[in-house]
């Protein structure tokens, strides 16, 4: 499993408790006791499907450096779930016909029991999936990141690829792709990446297919991250060493 999907499976693991513990608070606290006594198991279980995620991914979240954060979150969830389930089996004899008589004193009776350790849970689970998630952008980007390194203000078109460009117009739009395809590729296509290592005029060129015919030539210098759009010249002549 890739590390990104890893650290996805670990945030929704995270906005499961998140939602799981919400969700029981607000049904206790709706006057469905019952609803609420059959929702609590669940917190443990997606507590305890966090943990197994923990170990199983142990060394990806390692390399992260998130492991010794998560482990600690995870315990503080198991002692808050702890104090949850003890406050709430206090309270497990209130049935929904005394509820229905007094709601507003109860109300708050539950909201002061229960809130300040629901507050913990989910806040604790939502600053933890939005710093998991951060981190599965960035790997995301990495994995997404074009095979061509190369900065916006870097991308220059000499007069002879302008030319050319005049000359070919009825190709335009596909010039155009070409351009876009290089640079965005995220993997080496031999089709838009090829590097000419023969011969005496065309040597460390690379160039890329426009058409069956058709070749952009343009020089690539990785530690400048500089693309330098150059020709468009026919495949006969670049089998003849003419770019």
């Amino acid at each position: 499993m890739a590390d990104k999907d890893v650290l996805q499976v670990v945030a929704n693991s995270l906005g499961t408790i998140s939602s799981v513990t919400q969700q029981f608070f607000n049904r206790l606290t709706s006057g469905f006791i019952s609803q609420a006594r059959e929702t609590f198991p669940s917190i443990g279980s997606s507590i305890g499907v966090l943990n197994l995620s923990l170990i199983k991914f142990r060394d990806v979240l390692q390399k992260h450096n998130v492991i010794a954060d998560l482990i600690s979150v995870k315990n503080s969830f198991y002692n808050s779930y702890s104090t949850l389930k003890t406050k709430f089996d206090a309270e497990a004899g209130l049935t929904k016909e005394q509820y229905a008589q007094d709601p507003a004193t109860y109300k708050v009776l539950l909201t002061d029991e229960f809130k300040p350790v629901v507050d913990q849970i989910v806040n604790t689970a939502n600053t933890e999936k939005a710093k998991i998630e951060s981190l599965f952008q960035a790997e995301s980007a990495e994995m997404f990141k074009p095979f061509l390194d190369i900065d916006a203000d870097k991308i220059k078109r000499t007069k002879k690829y302008l030319s050319a460009c005049a000359s070919y117009a009825g190709w335009n739009a596909q010039i155009k792709s070409t351009e876009e395809q290089i640079m965005t590729s995220t993997v080496y296509d031999k089709k838009l990446h090829e590097k000419i290592i023969y011969g005496k005029n065309c040597k460390g060129y690379l160039h890329a297919r426009i058409t069956d015919n058709l070749r952009l030539m343009y020089l690539y210098y990785r530690e400048e991250k500089r693309i330098v759009f150059d020709n468009i010249v026919t495949k006969n002549d670049l089998d003849k060493d003419k770019c």
